[in-house]
């Protein structure tokens, strides 16, 4: 049995994943490519889904991103059930925050009426 060596949407959601995590540590692409071994130019064909990541370069990210025990972005299983990935869960509390401060602006505009 062969594989397709094309990407695949699989693929497209990990780089997507890699480079929003990546970002939110302000690491650029060319530090990142460092610590994993690549070059800038492969590194942000990964990011953008042009090329497969293997597993073990993908593994390393996730560990320079902080990713506990290489495990997959945004869920992880534990004893307790699923807990939100520490990245995951800043940037949701930041996006709830921005989203409170817009409704009390929309709370005090309504007020005025």
């Amino acid at each position: 049995m062969t594989t397709s060596r094309k990407p695949d949407e699989g693929d497209k959601q990990r780089g997507r994943e890699l480079a929003r995590m990546r970002k939110a540590q302000s690491l650029s692409q060319a530090e990142m490519a460092a610590k994993i071994g690549v070059s800038t130019q492969q590194y942000g064909k990964y990011e953008r889904g042009e090329n497969r990541i293997p597993i073990g370069r993908y593994t390393t990210a996730l560990e320079v991103l902080g990713v506990a025990n290489g495990s997959l972005p945004g869920f992880s299983e534990s004893a307790t059930g699923y807990e939100i990935a520490p990245l995951v869960k800043a940037e949701l509390q930041q996006l709830l925050d921005e989203l409170k401060g817009d409704l009390d602006k929309a709370r005090d505009l309504l007020r005025r009426l």
